[in-house]
């Protein structure tokens, strides 16, 4: 989706407005625009059929700032990757104190946390590694299955020190994506994604200028 639909999008977005600071002064937030633009064509669908549905995305937060939906846990029962949580395996030592004045990962939005230090969890899949976040769910209210048995997820991590050490790895540096490597998936992001999502999204603007002006 990445190298190929995203690339497509800006390129085309660059063509509409002029230029890729134009696109930074119209789409604040080009990714939420661009999955947007991609679920339009599957939400017409259905409201053309009058199917009841409920879009909720990552993004999605109630007045008091929690969010409406935990969407790695979705992605754990759905089947689709296993969600470590860090109470699987923490003890009295661990979570470690902020290793070199290191804070973890979801410190930076300690306003939808009861306790800023606290480690947040990691859904890793066999295939594509390490989620950092899955976007967004559809709900159903009027669709019921009272046959349907979910899928149990696989666990590739078999021992608590690779699920303590996959955790860290996320929480304390997620933005040089080694935490995508545990478990040995058979498939990793591209370099540029890599790079990408490494950085704040206010410093992807100059990587996505070069970006498109690569052949």
């Amino acid at each position: 989706m990445f190298d190929v639909s995203y690339k497509k999008w800006l390129l085309k977005k660059r063509e509409e407005l002029g230029s890729v600071d134009a696109i930074a002064e119209n789409i604040p937030s080009p990714i939420q625009a661009f999955l947007d633009d991609r679920l339009k064509p599957l939400t017409k669908q259905m409201d053309d059929r009058n199917v009841e549905y409920e879009l909720l995305f990552d993004s999605s937060l109630y007045p008091n700032r929690k969010p409406k939906i935990l969407l790695q846990t979705c992605g754990h029962i759905s089947g689709a990757t296993y969600y470590y949580k860090p109470s699987l395996v923490s003890d009295e030592t661990w979570p470690p104190r902020s290793p070199g004045g290191k804070k973890p990962l979801f410190s930076l939005h300690s306003q939808m946390r009861a306790n800023p230090e606290q480690f947040i969890g990691l859904c890793l899949h066999p295939i594509y590694g390490g989620h950092f976040a899955f976007r967004c769910v559809f709900l159903f209210p009027k669709i019921h299955l009272p046959n349907f048995t979910a899928p149990q997820p696989i666990s590739i991590l078999k021992s608590k020190e690779e699920i303590r050490k996959a955790l860290e790895r996320f929480n304390y540096n997620y933005w040089d994506s080694g935490f995508r490597d545990f478990g040995s998936p058979l498939k990793r992001y591209s370099p540029i994604q890599m790079e990408y999502f490494g950085m704040l999204p206010s410093d992807r603007w100059s990587l996505i200028k070069r970006w498109c002006d690569m052949p």
